[in-house]
């Protein structure tokens, strides 16, 4: 029997459902505590690129559905309903949240709102408020914050061109940057819940501004938000992609 070797060259063509599973299996490996910089490395590598292959093939799907007509299936709707981290989240109960802020809350949220809504040059409707949870080290719940936050579905751009990629705007630095700036709040894994949870049309990655701490000198903490679910993972810090959104907030103390 006749044996041939496969060509080293050979390129497999993936769906984008297969490229988005293995975006998120690279998504958790990259979530293990305590990986080392050399394991990071390649993963970070593998996963940024194969990201943009599933971008590039998202934004051709797009192009082509608006100059034929035709409705292309997006593989994200056939994923299942699972964070990054494989983990089942319930669906919240949904309250009007202005109804539990006392007279001054209200007044300083709408302030709130106000101000950010200028900052960005965004209508005031994009921004509402969450009900966020505070953890401790455990992430155990010690108590539960209300903040205002961007709730838009289209995230904020801090880049100079929405339809450019790598710029430094976007990364990790300045996003830390901006948030101190304006005085804002740190974004959490748990303000992402709550954002994903008000907004099930989002889906984009968020910076985790306020887990500085899970950083390091190169990554840093990103959030995925998807159809009322989210998962937390690491990113190369100086990643600048037009993905990644930028969500400001404030604490109603």
């Amino acid at each position: 029997m006749l044996l041939m070797n496969k060509p080293h060259n050979t390129t497999i063509n993936r769906t984008g459902l297969e490229m988005l599973r293995e975006l998120r299996v690279l998504d958790t490996h990259l979530a293990t505590p305590g990986l080392t910089g050399d394991a990071i490395g390649p993963l970070q590598a593998k996963r940024d690129e194969l990201h943009t292959r599933f971008s590039k093939a998202a934004d051709y799907a797009l192009a082509l559905s608006q100059e034929t007509g035709v409705t292309f299936l997006n593989p994200l709707e056939e994923v299942e309903t699972q964070d990054a981290l494989g983990t089942e989240q319930p669906a919240p109960e949904k309250i009007d949240i202005w109804k539990l802020l006392t007279t001054e809350q209200r007044a300083k949220a709408k302030q709130e709102i106000t101000r950010l809504a200028g900052e960005f040059k965004r209508p005031e409707d994009e921004f509402d408020l969450i009900i966020s949870k505070i953890v401790d080290e455990n992430d155990n719940v010690i108590a539960d914050v209300f903040k205002v936050m961007h709730t838009a579905t289209k995230g904020i751009d801090l880049g100079n061109n929405p339809n450019k990629d790598y710029d430094p705007k976007r990364n990790w630095d300045s996003s830390v940057a901006e948030t101190k700036r304006l005085n804002l709040s740190g974004i959490t894994l748990e303000d992402a819940a709550a954002l994903a949870a008000v907004n099930p049309e989002i889906n984009e990655w968020v910076w985790l501004t306020g887990e500085a701490k899970r950083a390091d000198r190169r990554s840093a903490p990103v959030a995925y938000v998807y159809e009322s679910q989210t998962g937390r993972g690491m990113r190369d810090r100086q990643i600048d992609y037009r993905y990644v959104a930028f969500r400001p907030a404030v604490v109603i103390a």
